[in-house]
């Protein structure tokens, strides 16, 4: 019966951003470069009318919301739990400061409804996550608005990660709760709240290439064979990261040189050309890190100058629960 209730209201929350959507002027999609988004993941715009008033939570979760306090002191919830984010019962006792963070906090009952809270600014992309929830455990994701008179959820059945992908009309402050619709478990669930767009980067690389150009006239122009950086298969970049910025640097050995320009080109896309004292190449948006670049120089003279470049590529991506290593 509880389950078939919690499928209604989803049905009504589906006919509320349904109808949200047709009012909306501006939606998510024309706030973000579909591009950057995982297949599959779709980012929904949230205002008011998609959060269900308070009246219809379930009993049980809604005494819980204000309900209780945890009398205990820190130390003392925390050494009778496990859990270094009790105490969180409520709304009053809200964890903060984990915004963007990875957490793993525990269910330790099923009277336990753990809190936390975060600043959300309007129509930025948010990805809140609650994954890896213990075998035999049914918990629930929520989200509680920033005058704390409505609430979204999308329940799936069992240990299925809720996923929300979303974006909010108002800035302020909002709160996510993990509670336990059935079982309790000591083995932690994951949990991430926060920017659905991270960043990261390789760090400056050293590839180990020499690229000797000998000696060459002026006036006349030489060109170097093309060598490979294969990142498809770099297991320290987050599949689907894409490059924010490319730095290829022009250090080198030998003597002196004129006219030099790098070459960078990515298998997915077109050649591109900087001069060689320029340390940023231009990569066209959304283009992956992950996948093979080749590089290459040429110079229009040369005192046996031998090009070492070193390589420092930033990036951004989506956050997933498969993502979630990387922060």
């Amino acid at each position: 019966m509880k389950k078939t209730l919690r499928k209604a209201l989803q049905g009504i929350l589906a006919f509320a951003v349904a109808l949200s959507c047709m009012i909306m002027p501006v939606s998510a999609e024309e706030k973000t470069d579909v591009n950057d988004i995982p297949e599959g993941v779709e980012i929904k715009h949230l205002s008011a009318n998609d959060f269900l008033p308070i009246s219809q939570l379930e009993p049980r979760v809604a005494a819980k919301l204000n309900g209780f306090r945890n009398s205990l002191s820190r130390e003392t919830a925390v050494a009778g739990t496990g859990d270094q984010y009790e105490p969180n019962n409520s709304i009053a006792e809200a964890t903060t400061g984990m915004q963007g963070k990875l957490i793993q906090a525990t269910i330790h009952s099923e009277t336990d409804m753990d809190f936390y809270r975060f600043e959300v600014t309007a129509n930025e992309p948010l990805s809140i996550l609650l994954f890896n929830i213990p075998s035999g455990c049914d918990y629930d994701l929520y989200l509680f608005n920033h005058d704390q008179t409505g609430w979204y959820t999308d329940f799936q059945d069992g240990s299925v990660s809720e996923e929300f992908y979303i974006s909010l009309d108002k800035s302020g402050t909002y709160y996510v709760a993990v509670d336990s619709h059935s079982g309790c478990s000591n083995s932690p669930y994951s949990l991430y709240f926060g920017d659905s767009y991270m960043y990261g980067s390789t760090g400056w690389v050293n590839p180990n290439f020499s690229f000797a150009f000998g000696s060459v006239p002026r006036g006349t122009t030489k060109t170097s064979l093309s060598k490979n950086i294969n990142l498809t298969y770099d297991a320290s970049i987050p599949n689907g990261a894409v490059v924010t910025t490319f730095y290829l640097s022009k250090e080198g050995t030998g003597g002196d040189y004129g006219g030099f320009y790098k070459y960078l080109k990515p298998d997915s896309g077109n050649t591109i050309k900087q001069l060689g004292g320029a340390p940023v190449m231009t990569v066209p948006s959304n283009t992956l890190v992950k996948q093979n670049w080749q590089i290459w120089g040429s110079v229009e003279y040369s005192n046996y100058f031998t090009w070492e470049p070193r390589y420092f590529i930033q990036y951004k991506f989506f956050v997933t629960p498969l993502t979630t290593r990387f922060l």
